[in-house]
């Protein structure tokens, strides 16, 4: 049953219609007996408009009377015809909104708001609350002008109006209580579960107002926010417009964290979250382009240009986030940056909210359109030094270049469940009927199908590796790890842990990491032999090997680097690429690898996905070292001295030395007083001047 709740008595209107008859009447008779007296061809109508005015005067009327009546309805077909012209040229009202649709007054859906069965939304006519469960069971309460609202839970919300009304109201419509703040703009609005209302005012200020509507808390930042976002552990995440990101304790309110983005060019506009392989992220816009931010490792995960300015975003489920820009509405893995459909909505899109089953879009026009999330999802990635797989959970899988550009595609039939390459690098799929398919690296022909339903239990992961100079793809079920031999296809137990296996990696030949709740183990394959084991600060969730450590992903969103070089190393596969023995260097942005011919080759931390290589030297390196946040200094082994900007891989400055100069084993390599550079061996110590690349030598006695 619907029902209606009036806050602000609505006001008559004056209708205006009427004030132009007379002169419209005297017009058309002007009009008409102009065109009777003086078009030739009309004598007929002369002598009977002549007849009639000797006659009766009577009939003099009934003739004016069936002339205006007429004319009439020639101009308001006329008028008709015109008013329904942009019905007919407009696309927006011809086509129809997808999904179910709500319809509201015609004015713009300013804001939605969920929670458990109900449905909120705010525009310049009040208050609109829907049950979900039923649709047609909705409440409106006609009020104020409203700018914003959101839901403390799933019986409570609060509306802010463009007078500054704060209000509480049940989620039948009732209203609990209400006051009147400082009138200004205010810019965001957030409650909390705990019943407080977080208010970002154009004056650079933070109120929190607590359940009473009492104002609890209220202090400066340095600058206008733009947006803020509750973040999972209830702290409160902000940007403002010198594009700092602050994270809040929650209750407290201390600043945590700040995160600076004013390298990224142009304005941060929305603030909001997502979650990539279950760690939490934050996302940002600045025009046509959405930012993947690892707030909790500093990280920027991957920037996707949509094909205008965004007008809203929000996560969906698996991946994925909803994208509105103008009338279409988009839907993107967010890791990949892969887009996985469009819908044209036929309307301005002004809101977009979600839950775990669909998508409500607000328009410009008053409508709220209901859309099923996406059944399409990524179900499995792999990465290698040139390309990204996607693999869908319809089967599909995706090949993108370094650009994210689609350069090929296939099609299987069954949900993929992990994904690997051989040493050939012909791609490896494990799909969710126990089969392990092999395709053909190039042309990605299916070379060899492996049916292993005959296994007890779902296998979950899948990699390749190499145990006494054979390669096996390794796969687990549950806590038991496999070895499947390529040749003959037989496959025996390895190892069997004590727990279910979360992810599991092939470091060296005859080694595997494995993950079991938040332990990290390492054993020999060949021969079942525990070597060691490290204790993580949270549930493993991933695993990504760099052939001399390994990146450790928690479920509290850390990424830690665990070194693998108390294994003894051997040559992985064929044509893997074999690192230089110098360490790794971490960065914000990822991780900074030397590798041999001289080339260095930068890694994103989160996806392990190359960001650029390139080729420093001619021959290999002797040494390479962070002197700080915006130098590395490499030596080649042929005397080669160059300074690298961490961010691009580029050379800035390249000093040449005699051969002989650097020792080949260097120790350290320091920078003193930002002019100098010390090159430490054994035996000496190198001193070359930054500017001019002058070289004073000390020997070590």
């Amino acid at each position: 049953m619907n029902t209606s709740a009036s806050v602000i008595p609505n006001q008559a209107a004056i209708d205006p219609s009427n004030i132009e008859t007379a002169n419209q009447t005297n017009e058309i008779n002007s009009y008409w007996q102009k065109l009777f007296y003086t078009n030739p061809n009309l004598n007929y109508v002369q002598n009977l408009y002549t007849f009639y005015q000797t006659g009766p005067s009577i009939l003099n009327l009934i003739l004016a009377l069936i002339t205006i009546v007429s004319v009439s309805i020639f101009l308001f077909s006329i008028v008709i015809a015109l008013s329904l012209l942009p019905v007919f040229t407009n696309p927006s009202v011809l086509n129809t909104l997808p999904g179910s649709v709500l319809f509201g007054k015609v004015s713009p859906v300013k804001t939605i708001s969920l929670n458990g069965n109900f449905l909120s939304s705010v525009s310049p006519f009040g208050l609109t609350i829907w049950n979900t469960k039923n649709l047609d069971n909705y409440t409106h309460v006609d009020t104020e002008e409203l700018e914003h609202v959101d839901h403390f839970n799933s019986t409570m919300l609060a509306t802010l109006s463009k007078n500054a009304n704060l209000s509480y109201w049940m989620c039948t419509g009732i209203l609990v209580r209400s006051t009147r703040i400082s009138k200004m703009v205010y810019t965001a609005m957030l409650t909390t579960k705990s019943g407080q209302v977080i208010l970002s005012s154009k004056n650079a200020t933070l109120n929190v107002f607590n359940s009473k509507l009492k104002l609890e808390k209220n202090f400066k930042t340095k600058s206008l926010i733009v947006d803020m976002v509750i973040l999972l552990n209830e702290n409160l995440a902000t940007v403002d417009l010198s594009k700092q990101i602050k994270i809040y304790k929650s209750k407290s309110f201390d600043l945590i964290k700040s995160l600076n983005r004013s390298g990224d060019q142009g304005r941060i506009s929305m603030l909001s979250t997502c979650y990539l392989e279950g760690i939490e992220h934050i996302m940002y816009t600045i025009g046509p382009k959405l930012f993947i931010f690892d707030y909790i490792n500093e990280n920027l995960v991957r920037i996707i240009t949509m094909p205008g300015n965004i007008v809203k975003i929000k996560y969906v489920k698996k991946g994925l986030a909803a994208v509105a820009v103008g009338q279409e509405l988009f839907y993107y893995d967010l890791l990949s940056g892969l887009k996985i459909e469009n819908i044209t909505i036929y309307r301005n899109i002004q809101t977009i909210n979600s839950n775990s089953t669909h998508i409500f879009i607000g328009t410009d026009t008053g409508e709220i359109s209901i859309l099923n999330s996406p059944s399409s999802y990524v179900s499995a990635r792999l990465n290698n030094e040139n390309f990204a797989f996607i693999a869908m959970n319809n089967g599909n899988i995706f090949i993108l270049n370094s650009q994210g550009q689609i350069e090929n595609s296939l099609i299987t039939r069954n949900k993929i469940v992990s994904l690997a390459l051989l040493a050939n690098q012909s791609l490896v799929t494990l799909d969710s009927n126990n089969q392990i398919k092999i395709w053909q690296s190039k042309t990605l022909k299916l070379n060899k199908t492996i049916s292993l339903l005959n296994k007890t239990g779902n296998i979950e992961h899948i990699d390749t590796g190499f145990m006494s100079n054979s390669e096996y793809i390794f796969y687990s079920i549950d806590s038991t790890l496999y070895a499947l031999k390529l040749l003959n296809e037989n496959a025996i137990k390895t190892i069997k842990a004590n727990g279910r296996i979360n992810a599991f990696k092939c470091i060296e030949e005859n080694y595997v990491a494995l993950a079991v709740r938040n332990v990290l183990f390492f054993y020999n394959v060949k021969n079942g032999s525990y070597v060691k084991d490290v204790t993580m600060s949270a549930e493993i969730l991933r695993l990504n090997y760099f052939e001399t450590f390994l990146n450790v992903t928690t479920k509290d969103g850390k990424i830690s680097r665990i070194e693998t070089k108390f294994i003894p190393a051997k040559k992985f596969g064929n044509g893997s690429k074999k690192s230089a023995k110098l360490k790794p260097i971490m960065l914000v942005n990822g991780v900074l690898i030397p590798i041999v011919d001289g080339k260095i080759l930068m890694v994103e931390k989160q996806t392990a996905k190359i960001v650029f290589e390139k080729q420093i030297f001619d021959s290999d390196m002797v040494a390479f070292e962070k002197l700080n946040e915006f130098i590395i200094c490499a030596i080649s082994k042929d005397g080669n001295m160059v300074f690298v900007n961490p961010n691009n891989g580029e050379i800035f400055k390249k000093f040449t030395f005699k051969k002989e100069l650097f020792d080949s084993h260097i120790e350290s390599i320091t920078i003193v007083m930002n002019k100098f550079i010390l090159v430490k061996s054994e035996a000496k110590i190198v001193q070359v001047n930054i500017e001019n690349g002058r070289v004073d030598l000390f020997e070590i006695k």
